[in-house]
């Protein structure tokens, strides 16, 4: 059995826990993005009040961009990244936690995910980015390991996907952060 295959498992078994997010209005999904039941329930709702639903429906917007396979900006490196960084990775790199980064409107979300393969990010758990503090601080830390302890629950035999460039977690459409002209 693969990772593939434990993926399908938990997307369509009797009580899914892993659910496909695909582009809100439609269309064929270029990679893929796979949400745990928190992260479907923040895009598809309830929410709290309509200022949350529209938050949480730009953050979906946000998603799009990956599914869709337009342009993103990546990072491997977590502490020195431009505005415009979509994905990061974050430290300790070993750990291989990345955060989609939705910036607006404010309040800024971090999605917490780890790769099954190129092209495959699954996303576990999420935070508003204000009390995350800094790259590095013990908030951070936390949902690092709330990532790594939710993966481990799907997903106990099967480290997640490692790389050395960007290529290698995003094929296409994916500009490393050092190619960025300032």
């Amino acid at each position: 059995m693969s990772i593939h295959d434990e993926i399908t498992y938990w997307c369509n078994g009797p009580k899914p826990h892993l659910f496909r997010i695909t582009p809100r209005l439609g269309g064929s999904s270029k990679r893929f993005l796979y949400g745990s039941r928190e992260i479907n329930q923040l895009i598809t709702g309830p929410w709290e009040d309509e200022d949350h639903e529209i938050r949480c429906g730009k953050l979906w917007e946000d998603f799009d961009r990956f599914v869709e396979e337009r342009l993103i900006v990546v990072s491997l490196e977590p502490y020195t990244k431009p505005k415009e960084t979509y994905l990061a990775r974050l430290d300790p790199g070993r750990d291989e936690v990345w955060e989609i980064r939705s910036r607006a409107p404010k309040p800024g979300i971090r999605v917490f995910g780890r790769f099954a393969d190129t092209d495959h990010l699954i996303l576990l758990n999420w935070e508003y980015r204000e009390p995350l503090g800094g790259p590095g601080s013990e908030e951070f830390n936390i949902e690092i390991r709330k990532c790594k302890a939710e993966w481990r629950k799907l997903f106990p035999t099967y480290d997640a996907h490692t790389g050395d460039k960007v290529h290698e977690y995003v094929k296409r459409k994916a500009v490393p952060v050092g190619d960025i002209e300032r």
